[in-house]
């Protein structure tokens, strides 16, 4: 019975280990080259924005339209519906796991750069992990392709266009210097000097015909009077146009410091636009610099250094083992269902135990007749032969 167990235990076994699918893994890495020039240029990479722009890579590619599209390129799908479509988008997600290969001596530090990224991949058909492999590959070189360019060329593109709002803004405000200046001539700090010398020499100009005014209306009669009088008319005039013009140039003097503090917060814009522009203009130039370096390919690249090969030996399961653990499993259960037989219904097998037990000799005792060749045989060695099968078994079923 022990036997029959352990023969049946280890059928099972073998028959549930050949059932069981494989499972291959392969992977492919790509090395990650520093920049053959020092990136200190708008838009490119520190240390920092080189794991940022990695992380950016990696979730695009577990992204679900990019597995979809994985998906529909290799013709995994078979023509799967959109649920199934989503049990295929989760298993290619998880059997895809994306390592960074750092230097490890260099761990310790969280802001270090990895030398390196392995896609390994593992999936029950072989070919078909290799292809998902090499094509995590390539899609992550074609991403780090557009990235690179597509950041380059926006960086580019911004600093261009804020060249030209600004170029433009500080065209503007000169222009509005310009018209404040003509509005204000007379009221502006430089000609401000030139205002109150005109203003004393104006003083001077009044104080004069007042001084002939006087002067020519003393002691004069008759015709003399009259054309006294006749000049002084004249020199009212006059005198009425230089106060006119004195107090055109008080005003202007008295206006002068809220002109001057106009003037000089215009002044103050067209200072900080020039200074934007300055800042715009340079980095538009390393922006442009940035580019002509990715086109010479002296940025941060992306090396091939395996691409997956298909797997020759499965990595799961192991069928040795789940046979082994089987066979032995069997064992134990063949021996405690006949130690429980033997419990529930003990069996007198010689005659020294019948003596033993019942206190009773035993008139005849017949013996052991052996019927085959096979009995005839020692019992070592008829355990050997079975160990023998077993193994020769055992490896066939596993072979």
């Amino acid at each position: 019975m022990l036997a029959a167990v352990v023969v049946a235990g280890f059928v099972f076994s073998v028959f549930y280990a050949l059932g069981q699918p494989r499972l291959y893994q392969t992977q492919a890495v790509v090395q990650i080259e520093q920049p053959r020039l020092q990136e200190t240029l708008s838009g490119n990479a520190t240390a920092g924005s080189n794991l940022q722009r990695l992380q950016i890579i990696e979730q695009r590619l577990m992204a679900r339209d990019n597995l979809m599209s994985i998906i529909t390129k290799l013709n995994l799908a078979d023509g799967a519906d959109d649920g199934t479509m989503n049990e295929l988008v989760s298993a290619l997600r998880g059997s895809v796991r994306i390592e960074r290969i750092t230097d490890p001596t260099m761990r310790w530090r969280s802001d270090v750069s990895p030398s390196a990224l392995s896609f390994v991949v593992q999936d029950a058909d072989p070919e078909r992990a290799a292809l998902i492999a090499n094509e995590f590959l390539n899609n992550m070189l074609e991403q780090s392709r557009s990235s690179r360019a597509e950041r380059v060329n926006e960086t580019l593109e911004f600093f261009e266009s804020e060249e030209q709002r600004v170029g433009a803004a500080i065209a503007d405000m000169d222009a509005q210097i310009a018209e404040f200046k003509r509005n204000n001539a007379d009221a502006l700090p430089e000609s401000l000097l030139a205002q109150r010398t005109q203003l004393a020499n104006l003083e001077d100009a009044e104080l004069a015909i007042d001084r002939e005014m006087i002067e020519g209306a003393t002691g004069l009669r008759g015709d003399a009077a009259a054309r006294a009088a006749l000049r002084n008319e004249k020199l009212q005039e006059q005198k009425n146009l230089i106060q006119t013009r004195r107090a055109l140039i008080e005003a202007n003097i008295e206006r002068a410091p809220q002109v001057e503090k106009s003037f000089a917060s215009l002044n103050r814009q067209l200072q900080q636009l020039t200074d934007q522009f300055t800042i715009i203009t340079r980095n538009r130039s390393e922006a442009e610099m940035g580019q002509m370096m990715e086109n010479s390919s002296q940025t941060e690249s992306f090396l091939v250094l395996e691409t997956a090969l298909i797997p020759e030996h499965p990595i799961a399961p192991n069928r040795r083992k789940i046979v082994l653990a089987g066979t032995m499993l069997s064992a134990i259960i063949g021996l405690g269902l006949v130690l429980l037989l033997e419990l529930r219904n003990p069996v007198i097998r010689t005659a020294s135990q019948m003596e033993r037990q019942l206190g009773l000799r035993p008139v005849v005792s017949i013996p052991n007749i052996e019927k085959t060749r096979f009995f005839n045989l020692g019992k070592r060695t008829k355990i050997g032969i079975m160990v023998c099968g077993v193994l020769v078994l055992l490896a066939l079923a596993l072979s």
